[in-house]
């Protein structure tokens, strides 16, 4: 059956371009092993268009002397099962080294800075892999220590999409001592265990893939830990400020505006916005604005004539004077849902222009409650701590 014309999430071997990802320690079987439960025991197959390899500095040696030279066991999968795709996987492979601060890479995963150094970088390819649409990632976490697996998986859980898979390949406990296994071959195969000289034949290993069902966290960032560098503290930070109550500060002098704990960069008409909406939520009387409320505009320019300037003010309120529609108006509440939307993620609900009523007659508020906001013009009975 052919695929479909367009990738579907739910069947992520529709998709260009499939990446099997896997942290290895010193055992590279588990690559070879993944690779056979998910392109030949798989139904339907997921045949990887390239291998991404997460390891320490022993562990990239393993891997170049057992898999891709030496031993060339990735050949040997494709020779094994020719035409299922693995031909050339070998120099479509990418190792990526866990290094100290300073760039060396680590021998082992054994401390507290090691295991710092292994999340930020996890963190960084992971999102990386998945910042391309045409992708689907099927993350292995067969391999290495027990941090290096649950690290993984937890950045997948971080920026896994839809179409992202997270596996453990098992196998018979007999065959996980024996350096000659690294998958079944067609015609089963007799491998002496070191340890007794016990014979085991490979149609006895048991190897099958446990797909692992994870908590899809990716819409909860926002976007500008999607799109640029941040360490695995800061990403998972950044999902628990979903969870605090909203706090709103807005400090002209400084042309600062801080919400849910966060600094938002903002322009002098952004910040002049926000803080106008914002000082008449904290008022007694009705918070909401619509396009017929001239007088309320008035408050709106002086606040951005103290932030831009008396020049900026007059550019500003004669374009709004030739627009009768007040088209202006529903553009800025856009950009303003827009702008925190982007900074702050699931916890922009808080801070979001609210409207309500039917147009003609539509009115706009800021949803943040009174008390979570702090006005540094304002004295604090009126704008509550």
């Amino acid at each position: 059956m052919s695929p479909p014309s367009s990738p579907d999430p739910a069947l992520p071997h529709t998709f260009p371009r499939r990446v099997l990802a896997c942290v290895v320690g010193l055992t590279p079987q588990v690559v070879t092993e993944t690779l056979w439960a998910l392109a030949v025991a798989g139904e339907p197959p997921f045949v990887p268009t390239e291998l991404v390899i997460v390891t320490t500095s022993e562990g990239a040696e393993r891997i170049e002397l057992m898999l891709v030279r030496g031993k060339r066991m990735l050949d040997a999968l494709a020779a094994d099962y020719p035409g299922r795709g693995f031909e050339g996987l070998a120099q479509r492979t990418t190792v990526h080294l866990v290094c100290d601060p300073s760039g060396a890479p680590l021998v082992d995963i054994a401390t507290l800075e090691a295991n710092t150094a292994l999340a930020d970088r996890l963190v960084e390819i992971v999102r990386n892999l998945t910042a391309d649409p045409a992708s689907a990632v099927h993350l292995s976490i067969a391999g290495g220590r027990k941090t290096m697996g649950f690290l993984a998986g937890y950045a997948l859980s971080l920026f896994g999409r839809p179409q992202d898979r997270l596996s453990h390949v098992l196998v018979d406990p007999a065959f996980e001592q024996l350096s000659d296994f690294f998958y079944p071959p067609p015609e089963p195969k007799v491998l002496f265990r070191t340890r007794d000289q016990k014979p085991l034949s490979t149609d006895r290993c048991g190897l099958v893939l446990a797909e692992i069902p994870f908590v899809r966290l990716r819409e909860g960032l926002p976007a500008d830990f999607l799109e640029g560098r941040a360490s695995f503290n800061e990403t998972v930070a950044s999902l628990q400020e979903r969870f605090r109550p909203p706090e709103l500060g807005v400090d002209l002098e400084r042309r600062e505006i801080r919400a849910h704990g966060r600094l938002v960069r903002c322009t002098p008409m952004e910040l002049a916005f926000w803080a106008w909406l914002a000082e008449r939520r904290v008022q007694p009387s009705d918070a909401a604005v619509g396009k017929a409320d001239e007088a309320a505009f008035a408050r709106f320019f002086a606040l951005y004539e103290e932030v831009a300037g008396r020049e900026a003010r007059d550019r500003t309120e004669k374009a709004a004077a030739a627009d009768p529609k007040k088209n202006w108006l529903s553009e800025r509440i856009a950009r303003h849902n827009k702008l925190v939307g982007r900074a702050l993620g699931p916890a922009s609900v808080h801070y979001r222009i609210e409207a309500s009523g039917k147009r003609p007659t539509t009115r706009w508020r800021l949803a943040t409650p009174p008390e979570a906001i702090r006005l540094s013009w304002l004295p604090s009975e009126t704008s509550p701590a």
